[in-house]
């Protein structure tokens, strides 16, 4: 099995307006208006997040549209990110994670 490193970025409801309402063009690239949501609500069967706004209708989202905004986001915050990971963003009751999992398959040389 070798060494697997795997490490999780988790996004709650207050974290996700905080990134949505800083992202501008790259919210609008998934379909977000370009607002503050008022409101986030998740739906982890079915993978996606619905993001409310105040004066407009609500927006869905898939987990996978999401991601994209939220890796950039990291990159611009510079949160550290593993370099060659598989990557999956999954949808919990309360939060997104961004899951990163690297497979070493001998123990890399001290």
């Amino acid at each position: 099995m070798g060494i697997i490193d795997r490490r999780e970025l988790e996004f709650d409801a207050r974290a996700l307006v905080s990134v949505v309402a800083g992202s501008g063009d790259r919210a609008q690239a998934i379909g977000l208006p370009p607002l503050k949501p008022s409101a986030v609500a998740f739906d982890a069967q079915g993978n996606r997040i619905t993001f409310r706004y105040a004066d407009h209708d609500a927006v869905e989202v898939t987990a996978a549209h999401l991601g994209a905004l939220l890796m950039s986001y990291c990159i611009r915050a510079h949160i550290p990110l593993p370099r060659l990971p598989d990557k999956q963003v999954r949808v919990k009751p309360d939060a997104v994670v961004i899951v990163f999992r690297t497979n070493y398959s001998d123990a890399p040389p001290a």
